[in-house]
């Protein structure tokens, strides 16, 4: 009897793994996309609590939604959520329950940036970054950069490259090291540097596109 129990609800089963997993692999890439708003991954839950995230599944779901129910709107306006509330995945709603406190401490740094046009070029000693780039029209245009004495640093393509603005804080020790590829276009990338010191600069890449000869 126990045997044709187990052979009876092994498709249940496997079934209920398929989905854990699915809902592991979404909620890492939500993490990911929060690690990009400026959230450091030191903050984030590590990958077994994402996956105790999903095994849980929909246990307690209501408490999680009273927690992020009246943030919601805010969330959905800074790009951190997506959809209706009542069809966002459980898993999804504890990770964002999680970091609420984290996203209301970054919002005040993404508003500083945002609105730091006017700020001085960086020195290049805080960061290292091209000025000029130019290519074929959709070629891949890999754009690398090495930051110092940085808390956080903003990257903001114009529209015309398709990708939304990146806020990433430094490490523990003020480094920052990366690159960015996007598809060649006529535009700018403005990077804005908030030092460990609380000073913004700014530095802007152009990149222009090549004409066929």
């Amino acid at each position: 009897m126990p045997d044709a129990i187990r052979t009876q609800d092994a498709p249940a089963i496997e079934r209920l793994l398929q989905n854990t997993h699915r809902a592991y692999f979404r909620v890492r890439q939500e993490r990911d996309a929060l690690a990009r708003s400026g959230i450091s991954r030191s903050h984030l839950p590590d990958d077994p609590a994402l996956m105790a995230f999903a095994l849980l599944n929909d246990h307690d779901r209501n408490r999680v939604v009273a927690e992020v129910l009246p943030v919601w709107h805010q969330l959905l306006a800074k790009g951190l959520a997506s959809g209706a509330l009542a069809e966002t995945p459980t898993c999804t709603l504890r990770l964002l329950a999680h970091v609420l406190p984290l996203i209301e401490e970054v919002e005040s740094i993404w508003s500083r940036l945002e609105s730091a046009g006017d700020a001085p070029e960086a020195p290049r000693k805080l960061l290292r970054c091209p000025t000029r780039a130019a290519g074929l029209w959709g070629q891949p245009i890999s754009l690398h950069f090495a930051a110092g004495d940085c808390a956080y640093l903003m990257i903001a393509p114009d529209e015309v490259f398709g990708r939304q603005p990146t806020l990433l804080p430094g490490e523990a020790s003020g480094h920052l090291a990366g690159s960015v590829v996007f598809p060649c276009e006529s535009g700018s990338v403005r990077f804005t540097l908030l030092t460990r010191g609380g000073e913004v600069y700014q530095h802007v890449f152009h990149c222009s596109v090549k004409e066929l000869e």
